[in-house]
């Protein structure tokens, strides 16, 4: 009994010097799920979306994040591809700027859509991401490329110039096509070169945007040409991107609703959601399960008309959890925005800084989404200047406000969030990729 007594005092003891590691590594663990989920799944779909069953074709959105979007940036450009029996082809590439301004919305939109992202939503493919939620991205995607262009796609594939990386490491590198922006990098495209080639030498080296579209379009159309070439297994493909792309760099959506419901809760998918882990529905665990946990969504959309998104960094650090005695749990998110433009935006061409604001300033407007069955309770912006614009979009709550920084400034959102205990495993921070890496901070453990 005295050994028994000795070793639960000696357990006890040791449990806080452990139970902090031991959280960290199931959220880990948690964080990982849906990447390895949508690895597995990715290969279960792979031989019916690369044409087992029959031809099918898919739009490549190539996101721009020097020009962030929700998801991550401006489709700059966009390619057809063809699959017929694990067989893939380039069939077409346009700039997206090739498919805007239409008169009104392809599709009808909603009235928080219209209130948080505007009419171009659904009236101009490069604003299509403005949604965060990647399924109405990619539906919307496809319908103004039925209008504009016709024919029926089977899919909407979405990837930005860091998910580029692991394809360029297993390719090797692609030439470049002939021009200043060879010249300046050695004439190939490589995985540790892409982004910086993409957000920032092409601007650099390029003043004339048609000719900005042409390289654009051109470099991705080689680059997916040089990838399909060179898989001995396309069938691969939608794996190993699941497996390889960081959370939002890859991204999938099919038309057809059963291949649909099998991404639908993966990385691939691109969900706006408000609970992960256990039952994700917000209300309870099923039965042996861990809980589900808060995922808090935080978002960018550009409103500078400019190419200054490679100099934006964005940091999330999240208070502890405390737990009320009415069933909720709250919890102070701290989004901070900051630029790391040059002082007075030395050294960028015009096209860079844009023309709608001072030079070097940038306009960014914030999103933030509240997890499931959750309320935003207060904010404050910077120095405590007050005003957000409230709404309820994909079942969440989300409150938005813009913000405008200097050369060198940041600006902080904070927000108490509330929402039910019963989401009790770790915090998920779901936000918008950058071509710099979130820096995300604080205590992300579960509670109640």
């Amino acid at each position: 009994g005295g050994r028994a007594r000795l070793a639960a005092a000696a357990d006890a003891d040791l449990w806080p010097a452990v139970a902090a590691p031991l959280s960290q590594l199931r959220g880990a663990l948690d964080g990982l799920a849906p990447t390895t989920a949508a690895a597995s799944r990715a290969a279960g779909l792979a031989p019916a979306m690369l044409g087992a069953d029959g031809p099918r074709t898919y739009l490549v959105l190539v996101q721009n994040t020097a020009e962030p979007r929700a998801t991550g940036g401006i489709p700059g450009a966009v390619l057809l591809l063809g699959a017929d029996d694990g067989a893939v082809r380039v069939l077409d590439q346009r700039a997206g700027g090739d498919l805007g301004n239409l008169d009104a919305p392809v599709l009808p939109l909603t009235d928080a859509e219209r209130r948080l992202f505007g009419d171009d939503l659904g009236a101009d493919l490069r604003d299509v991401t403005f949604t965060p939620h990647f399924p109405r991205a990619a539906e919307l995607a496809r319908a103004i490329w039925g209008q504009g262009v016709g024919g029926e796609v089977d899919g909407v594939l979405s990837v930005d110039p860091a998910a580029l990386e692991p394809l360029l490491r297993a390719t090797g590198p692609v030439e470049l096509p002939p021009g200043p922006v060879a010249d300046a990098e050695g004439g190939r495209l490589t995985a540790e070169n892409a982004v910086r080639v993409l957000l920032s030498t092409v601007y650099l080296e390029v003043g004339d945007p048609a000719e900005q579209d042409a390289f654009f379009v051109e470099t991705a159309g080689r680059v997916f040409a040089a990838v399909l070439e060179g898989m001995r297994d396309p069938r691969g493909l939608l794996a190993a991107a699941a497996r390889d792309g960081s959370p939002g760099r890859v991204l999938l959506w099919s038309a057809h609703p059963e291949e649909q419901r099998l991404l639908s809760g993966t990385a691939l998918a691109g969900e706006v959601r408000g609970a992960s882990g256990g039952g994700a529905d917000g209300t309870a665990a099923t039965a042996g399960a861990d809980a589900p946990g808060p995922v808090v969504g935080v978002y960018l959309n550009d409103g500078s008309r400019a190419k200054t998104g490679f100099y934006e960094s964005l940091a999330v650090d999240v208070g502890p959890r405390t737990c009320r005695v009415d069933g909720t749990a709250t919890v102070t998110v701290r989004a901070t925005l900051a630029s790391h433009v040059p002082a007075g935006a030395a050294g960028l061409p015009a096209y860079v800084v844009g023309d709608l604001l001072t030079p070097g300033h940038v306009r960014t407007n914030v999103l933030l989404y509240a997890p499931t069955g959750g309320r935003v309770e207060e904010v404050s912006v910077g120095a405590g200047v007050p005003g957000v614009l409230s709404a309820t979009h994909e079942g969440l709550a989300v409150v938005a406000r813009t913000v405008e920084l200097a050369p060198g400034e940041a600006v902080t959102v904070e927000a108490e969030l509330s929402f039910p205990a019963a989401l009790a495993g770790p915090l998920v921070v779901a936000s918008t990729p950058l071509a710099q890496p979130l820096a995300l901070s604080g205590d992300l453990r579960g509670g109640c």
